[in-house]
Formats: C-alpha cells, structure tokens, sequence
C-alpha cells in the first residue's frame, strides 16, 4: 500500500473518532427532549381529563359557600371560594384566582 493510501486511512479513522466524540452532546440533548415530551405527553392527558370533569362539578358546597372551578377542572381539587364582600367577587386562596360573579 502506498504511503499516500496508508495517510488517507489514518486520516479517516482520524476523523471517524472525531464524528463519533460529537455524540455525547447529542444524546444528552435527545434525553432532555425525551423528558420534555413526558411532561407534554402527562400536561396534554391531564387537560384531556379536564373537559371530563366539567361533568362532576359542583359549585356549591353549602347554602354560601362555593367550590373555586378552576382547582376542580385542573387537579379535581376541592377548594372553596372566599367572597370580598366590598367588590362583589370571589376568590381562590389555593389557585388565587378571582371571579366577578352575579349575586343573588
């Protein structure tokens, strides 16, 4: 084998160890990719069984006191609504969302 033939050879697998060093990055890259579609994957079942739950909620707990509907659709949480009584809404303490709702 000539010597140019025997240059290029090293030079080749040279190279083929350089190509394949370049892959850690990427795998590291692909696991992180990995775990984010988990957690989409688990997001997109959870808002999935959200629609589901619309069935089952109450919004009342007693005569004045009422279920806050956003914990109940997102986690079917059971959280109680405290009313402001000088702005006429009402709001969450767990989720701190606040609803301006009718009276009577």
């Amino acid at each position: 084998m000539l010597n140019l033939e025997k240059k290029l050879i090293e030079l080749a697998g040279e190279e083929a160890n350089a190509y394949y060093e370049q892959r850690y990055p990427l795998q590291a890259e692909k696991a992180d990719l990995e775990r984010r579609l988990m957690v989409m994957n688990t997001i997109l079942e959870e808002m999935h069984a959200a629609s589901g739950r619309v069935a089952s909620y109450k919004p009342k707990f007693s005569l004045m006191d009422y279920q806050c509907p956003k914990c109940w659709v997102r986690e079917e949480r059971e959280a109680h609504l405290v009313e402001a009584r000088e702005s006429w809404s009402h709001s969450c303490p767990d989720c701190h969302t606040t609803y301006k709702l009718p009276t009577g």
